[in-house]
């Protein structure tokens, strides 16, 4: 190993490592650190009660409805970047609601709990499958969130993934479920936004953002349904899974580096004045 080169004098002005000048090293092993990839799956915690949580919409008998809406929140402390392409993916757990048409799921990232800074805007996972008009007699499709035993299901959404949530929903009627991982579908779903069963790219718009903060769901009941059925639907947990993030390096790991090497530097030029 050369630790010098030329007549450059030894010190910290002239300091190389392997032929490298140590600023430069320096720089590079920073550079390195903040594009090491990982995996950052999130667990929310129990939604609400857990169980008839997602509350009906009210129609007011005039015409005009008001929106049930089920929040549920995940803080995090992780650092970190959330990376490009279509890295986040959202797993729903016992999720269940008797009619996909009526559902729209959306994803909001704050900086903290208190909910007053947004890290860009609400995005929309899906909204009222089926549902393709502002008319008010549009209900979208009748399949079910669920299982037939009457527990929820666990379902994946990644604007990557290839299947069409409205495809599948379209030939299914309103005693029918939507598949998920308990009945045997693991590849997931892609993602919809408003009034159309066109793709949207949920999955990126969260790129560049820290992901550190209140990552809040929200699920949103927006038709009303029988009076008897006060209470329409569940969602137990919910995850946030951030497959492609950058580290983002403590403050004083270039200082750490820095010692490490002058130290290292000065121990070779003992050694060569010996």
């Amino acid at each position: 190993m050369t630790l010098y080169q030329g007549t450059i004098p030894p010190g910290p002005g002239g300091c190389r490592f392997y032929g490298i000048h140590c600023v430069f090293f320096i720089f590079l092993m920073m550079m390195l650190a903040t594009n090491v990839a990982f995996a950052t799956p999130i667990l929310s915690p129990v939604c609400g009660s857990g169980s008839n949580n997602i509350p009906d919409a009210v129609d007011d008998g005039l015409g005009g409805v008001t929106p049930g809406i089920l929040s549920c929140g995940i803080t995090t402390n992780l650092s970190g970047i959330v990376g490009s392409g279509n890295t986040l993916t959202i797993s729903l757990i016992g999720f269940h609601h008797e009619a996909s048409g009526d559902i729209g799921i959306t994803l909001t990232h704050f900086t903290d709990s208190t909910r007053t800074v947004i890290l860009g805007a609400q995005q929309t996972m899906i909204y009222r499958i089926g549902k393709v008009s502002n008319d008010p007699n549009d209900f979208g499709y009748a399949a079910q969130f669920g299982d037939p035993l009457g527990f929820g299901e666990n379902y994946d959404f990644n604007s990557a993934n290839t299947t069409n949530i409205w495809t599948v929903a379209t030939s299914l009627g309103a005693a029918d479920f939507i598949p998920g991982q308990v009945a045997g579908f693991n590849a997931g779903y892609g993602t919809n936004g408003s009034l159309s069963s066109v793709p949207n790219i949920f999955s990126s718009m969260f790129a560049g953002q820290l992901i550190a903060g209140f990552w809040q769901l929200d699920v949103t009941d927006y038709a009303a349904g029988p009076s008897a059925i006060p209470v329409t639907g569940t969602l137990l947990q919910w995850q946030l899974d951030i497959a492609n993030t950058t580290i983002i390096p403590e403050p004083g790991y270039g200082v750490v580096v820095l010692a490490m090497l002058m130290g290292f530097a000065t121990l070779r030029r003992r050694d060569q004045i010996q």
